[in-house]
């Protein structure tokens, strides 16, 4: 089994749990000025598919207030990519604040939810490959990345199982290359996964590979 057939199988895997699969180039323009997902490849949300998910979700909601949710999560901002991912852990599991005026002119506060914890049929599973990112001079492409909602939650990155220098730890070392160059996809994601077709290991970006669970 080479690499390219590993990613095959898992992205199968994935779509026999019922994730939607997108091959990462379709999601950007063909030519300048073409409407696509994704405005280019330093953009990591797809923001249609989060406007989507987010109105439905958030059914009690002004426009105007899920509007300013998308504007937090699309600008967050931390001193450092692990203060960055807990920003955004919490906007997950917490809700964003909002405030709006409600028909009477009064200010209300509330929380705009970036995923429907309660009601799972109402959130949209995708599996995106060859997902590339070009954050400043570098340019990257995780195997596979998981959105959740058009959020970038599981970063997944496999290595050539025949090969015996492809090893778990050379993708986790691979991921630490990520961290460095294409924070701006590894700030929304709340999963890493490593495999080398024999064995699978998923932790988060600070932990170190020993940390990984099975």
């Amino acid at each position: 089994m080479t690499e390219d057939e590993l990613e095959q199988a898992c992205l199968s895997w994935l779509q026999d749990l019922d994730w939607a699969y997108v091959h990462g180039p379709e999601l950007l323009p063909e030519e300048p000025g073409q409407t696509a997902e994704r405005e280019d490849e330093r953009q990591v949300l797809l923001l249609e598919r989060v406007r989507t998910q987010l109105y439905e979700i958030n059914q009690h909601l002004p426009e105007d207030a899920i509007e300013e949710a998308i504007k937090q999560l699309a600008n967050v901002a931390g001193p450092n990519l692990t203060q960055t991912n807990l920003a955004v852990h919490r906007m997950l599991t917490e809700g964003v604040d909002v405030s709006f005026q409600d028909a009477g002119g009064e200010t209300r506060h509330d929380k705009c939810w970036l995923i429907a914890w309660d009601t799972l049929e109402l959130n949209e599973f995708l599996a995106v490959n060859q997902f590339t990112v070009r954050q400043g001079q570098h340019t990257r492409r995780p195997d596979i990345v998981l959105f959740i909602n058009g959020i970038p939650l599981v970063v997944i990155e496999l290595k050539n199982p025949t090969d015996p220098q492809a090893t778990i730890k050379k993708a986790w070392n691979q991921l630490q290359t990520y961290h460095q160059q294409i924070s701006n996809l590894h700030q929304y994601a709340s999963l890493e996964v490593v495999s080398d077709g024999l064995e699978a290991k998923y932790g988060t970006h600070s932990a170190g590979l020993q940390h990984f669970s099975r």
